[in-house]
């Protein structure tokens, strides 16, 4: 077979299931796109992130970016086509046949759409029960911060000469800054201390989340702000 033939076969078989082939060859990646980890070819502790997509996409701060023969190339260093010959043994691909008739290679194709069908199914039931758990240890944790919180100004904007803006604050003096969707409904929130140190409280679904500092009925100017001292701050400079 070819090399360029064994480069799109591996590259459509392997699509949506790289993790296992990457296990395969003993290349270990987190198996989360929102989880950092060690990059398996420079090392490192949390510069490397496996977003997946489908085609076993990476980013690594070092080494750069790549699909998975990119990370299978770079952790053995060596060229493509044998990054594609490594991926094609733990795919069971005989790339050492000869050329396939056009029956048995029709007939390939089809196991390979087939299976990589399935795998899709898997990984959007998956995502579905993902998404639950995360959802689900949102609420519990929100729910356990609001509860205990009381409504009051926050240090941490004080010092900044904001007053007489008031938020749920946590026993320890932090800000709990809620974010929702376009619905409206609370799927995110962050603590900000005293000191302005930020974190999100777990399972938040954060993209496409907001917080709206004020929401006239028809408002003729709509300000977007990354923090919210700025969006404050903006406001309060606004008449």
């Amino acid at each position: 077979m070819r090399n360029i033939d064994l480069i799109r076969e591996v590259t459509h078989a392997a699509a949506g299931r790289w993790p296992s082939v990457l296990a395969g060859l003993h290349i270990n990646v987190p198996d989360s796109p929102r989880r950092h980890g060690p990059c398996p070819s420079c090392g490192g502790s949390d510069r490397f992130r496996f977003d997946d997509g489908g085609r076993g996409s990476f980013i690594c701060n070092q080494c750069g970016a790549g699909d998975g023969l990119d990370l299978i190339r770079k952790v053995n260093k060596c060229d493509t086509s044998e990054a594609a010959r490594l991926a094609a043994d733990v795919l069971g691909i005989d790339y050492r046949a000869a050329v396939q008739d056009d029956a048995t290679a029709s007939q390939r194709r089809e196991q390979l759409e087939a299976e990589r069908t399935q795998l899709e199914q898997e990984r959007l039931q998956r995502a579905v029960v993902d998404a639950q758990q995360r959802r689900a240890t949102f609420s519990r944790l929100y729910d356990e911060r609001r509860q205990s919180a009381t409504q009051g100004e926050s240090e941490y904007l004080t010092d900044k000469g904001l007053n007489g803006f008031t938020f749920p604050i946590l026993s320890d003096g932090s800000i709990l800054l809620t974010l929702v969707d376009e619905a409206g409904a609370v799927v995110a929130a962050q603590t900000i201390t005293r000191e302005g140190v930020k974190r999100l409280v777990a399972g938040s679904a954060k993209r496409g989340a907001y917080h709206a500092v004020n929401t006239p009925d028809d408002p003729q100017t709509v300000l977007i702000a990354e923090g919210l001292a700025t969006a404050l701050t903006c406001h309060f400079n606004l008449p």
